[in-house]
């Protein structure tokens, strides 16, 4: 096992291939033609992530050209096997055998069905296990894939995911504005809430750096209701667990935000914030299942409607109208994601995370600025770590 470290001073690396992981989200093609030639099967390479909301894979095929312009996203997949630490903070061993299993089968389809070679497979882990690698989970994963996974640090996970998250660029009228210098990337996660945003620093003596600031609360959905389940006692009452809900929110969730927003200023002044994280994917699902949008425009009064719904009435939240949609291959793709948010989340969960949400809007100020979700965000940071191994 190896942490992985990605030098900031080597920043122009990843600047490179920023558009490129842009690229591969908006220039998606997600099919995969039989008769592939062999200069197409030279260019795949693909990428297995193991991370608290599950084990995720993706392929990409790298043709020639500048800038990534013959990226493509040949693949995508996430099976949900998340990987949390239990009461005794321990990893559950069937847990990690199960995240095993699905890294293997990840790995066999990559080869297999996607004809990808097994030493352009590389596998990558986003888990914080109480600051310690989860040793068992590496053996485990050797002994099913024969990889030995790599591990990001802090820093490294958001570097990689503000490049594979948010666009460089913009274009405004006739000129191209910065925006990745006015954005941050937050992600509320299964076991934490992580973000960060770039620096860009001028010296009269040196060349341009870039500064990573970034941010982590041990707060995330699953480890929240798990937390006011454990503050609720033996009380099943849904009012009782949104009244303790909210007084979480209100205290140690608050405090921790709080803290962060004083030693970080740019995750309040930052005029524009793109979301990951499966309880945001939840919220602008259920909202607005129509939008399919890669960049969907969201409100602080969106959620806090969103937070109500779950508070008040689940069952119309998690089962929208949709009348409007008369495409059926449209309403086919709806329903299929609705059901995905219906199978992701208990309503505990559902509640502990609109809580979640709603606490960092209110104490980053999201009022009156852009908030998106980034669809295709899950996918950001591995992207960004499989093109900048292609480029090796």
């Amino acid at each position: 096992m190896r942490n992985l470290k990605i030098s900031l001073n080597n920043f122009g690396a990843l600047k490179a291939v920023a558009l490129a992981a842009l690229l591969i989200i908006v220039l998606s093609a997600m099919v995969w033609a039989q008769g592939v030639s062999e200069a197409e099967l030279d260019g795949l390479y693909a990428g297995i992530e193991v991370s608290q909301e599950g084990v995720k894979a993706a392929a990409i095929r790298v043709g020639g050209g500048e800038a990534g312009e013959s990226v493509r996203l040949v693949y995508s997949e996430t099976i949900k096997a998340p990987l949390l630490p239990g009461q005794d903070g321990k990893l559950p061993p069937e847990a990690i055998k199960e995240v095993a299993r699905a890294a293997r089968k990840l790995q066999t389809r990559l080869q297999q069905e996607y004809h990808v070679r097994p030493d352009r497979i590389y596998f990558i882990g986003r888990i914080n296990s109480g600051g310690s690698q989860p040793e068992d989970s590496v053996k485990e994963i050797k002994q099913q894939t024969g990889q030995t996974i790599s591990f990001l640090t802090a820093d490294n996970e958001a570097q990689l995911s503000i490049v594979g998250v948010i666009p460089q660029r913009e274009k405004a009228g006739d000129a191209w504005i910065d925006v990745r210098g006015s954005s941050v990337w937050i992600e509320i996660g299964n076991g934490d809430t992580r973000g960060g945003y770039q620096l860009y620093k001028k010296s009269p003596a040196a060349r341009p750096t870039f500064e990573l600031v970034t941010m982590n609360i041990p707060y995330g959905t699953g480890v929240f209701a798990r937390e006011i389940n454990r503050q609720n006692g033996e009380s099943k009452d849904r009012q009782s667990f949104i009244r303790r809900a909210q007084k979480l929110s209100a205290t140690s969730l608050s405090g921790a935000l709080k803290k962060e927003r004083e030693r970080k200023p740019g995750l309040v002044y930052r005029k524009q914030v793109f979301l990951t994280g499966t309880v945001v994917w939840a919220l602008a699902t259920l909202l607005y299942p129509e939008d399919r949008q890669m960049f969907i425009p969201l409100t602080v009064d969106d959620i806090e409607m969103f937070a109500e719904k779950t508070a008040r009435n689940q069952e119309s939240l998690l089962n929208p109208d949709l009348s409007r949609v008369r495409e059926q291959r449209l309403r086919s793709e709806i329903e299929r994601e609705l059901e995905s948010v219906r199978d992701t989340f208990t309503p505990e969960q559902l509640i502990a995370g609109s809580e979640l949400l709603k606490a960092v809007a209110t104490e980053f100020d999201w009022q009156g600025k852009k908030v998106w979700f980034a669809r295709h965000g899950h996918l950001g940071c591995l992207l960004s770590y499989i093109r900048l191994q292609a480029e090796k």
